[in-house]
């Protein structure tokens, strides 16, 4: 019969064998989401002679998407000018922040626009947004009164600020200009915009106010001009948006709602562009706008942000976790070695005090042992 110290040992064997087979390290923070991001225009010259308006959908580089709604006046060159490069002098702003190439951006497509277009006395509103879904973030740029607003299941997270004459009025006396019935020197309804040659020197600037916030998936960024802020408000087009995009069949219900397009483009110029679903839903909100009596021109650029990249700052997060538990590790293992120190000391007691032992089952667990030592020694 064997003896209970004899069962003892064979299972400190066994479980010595078990516990030189090695161990697991998990790495947390390593995984990433592919982001999806959809978006969609819809412009329509609306009640206004001409089509002025003008808009940018760029994928600047991985990770890095660009676009801008521009809201031309006293003509399209210069809203024709700062789409074809205000994305441009972004992208070659190599050094400097997000923040600071979006600042710069304005400035130098006004200092460029005029000048490259001397002749031209026409001016444009610009409100440009980059989304970075390496970390998770929105910035947005804003010269005049087009708007952007961030929303989240249906709430206003970020609304840019317009820059109408009334609301800079002390900068624009100091500049030698004044404001009559809401407009600089009676002419130009906005206090900044890009162009605008004869109104520079009257305080007209082109400085944009920059934003910036972070996006999670499922928010929705609408970019617009005046057309739509002048008959909706920000909560009424959060609420619009997000109704639109909750309906299982929107797309068949936009359709059903919305006037012909074939009809409308034997009357007006009208501009369309991106996914389908989104585009549709820029369309509606863009009638919506219509019928609710805008006088202006209406563009409507929706950004729907789908999965995303995790952001830099939860891994920074796990990395000081994971930094606070590398002492705990140490005494873990330190306290192992002490463990197993009384583990060796006991198993080799037990197997001198054991009789009987055959030769080739002592000379296996001798072997067993040294080599567990060796894999101890290499682990610690």
């Amino acid at each position: 019969m064997i003896s209970s110290k004899k069962i003892m040992t064979y299972y400190m064997l066994s479980s010595l064998i078990i516990f030189s087979g090695g161990h697991t390290v998990t790495i947390v923070g390593a995984e990433s989401y592919a982001p999806t991001i959809t978006c969609g225009v819809s412009a329509r010259q609306g009640r206004r002679p001409t089509m002025e308006d003008r808009h940018t959908i760029k994928q600047l580089s991985e990770g890095l998407h660009f676009f801008g709604v521009y809201d031309g006046h006293g003509g399209t060159r210069a809203a024709d000018f700062t789409r074809d490069n205000l994305h441009q002098n972004f992208s070659q702003a190599k050094n400097g922040t997000v923040r600071e190439r979006l600042t710069h951006a304005p400035l130098k497509t006004d200092k460029d626009f005029l000048e490259q277009c001397k002749d031209d006395e026409s001016g444009t509103t610009a409100v440009v947004a980059v989304v970075d879904t390496y970390v998770n973030k929105l910035f947005v740029a804003n010269v005049g009164d087009s708007r952007a607003i961030l929303t989240r299941k249906g709430k206003v997270l970020l609304v840019t600020k317009d820059h109408k004459p009334e609301t800079e009025l002390e900068r624009i006396k100091n500049a030698g200009g004044h404001v009559y019935r809401g407009r600089v020197n009676d002419i130009l309804a906005v206090s900044r915009a890009i162009g605008d040659r004869d109104l520079k020197e009257v305080g007209v600037i082109p400085d944009p106010d920059i934003y910036e916030k972070n996006i999670q998936e499922g928010d929705i960024l609408v970019l617009a001009c005046d057309g739509v802020w002048d008959v909706m408000n920000n909560e009424e087009v959060a609420i619009f948006v997000h109704e639109m995009f909750s309906k299982p069949n929107n797309e068949e219900e936009i359709r059903f709602l919305e006037t012909s397009e074939e009809e409308l483009a034997r009357h007006e110029k009208l501009d369309e562009g991106g996914c389908q679903q989104v585009k549709l839903i820029a369309r509606a909100l863009r009638n919506e706008a219509h019928s609710q009596k805008s006088r202006d021109n209406i563009s409507v650029l929706i950004v729907k942000l789908g999965s995303l990249h995790r952001a830099k700052t939860e891994l920074t997060k796990e990395a000081s976790k994971e930094k606070a538990v590398k002492p705990k590790i140490k005494a873990n293992r330190n306290n192992l070695k002490d463990a197993s120190g009384k583990f060796f000391r006991r198993l080799f007691k037990s197997i001198a005090e054991i009789k009987g032992i055959k030769v080739i089952a002592l000379g296996l667990g001798v072997v067993t042992i040294l080599y567990s030592l060796y894999r101890l020694r290499k682990r610690f």
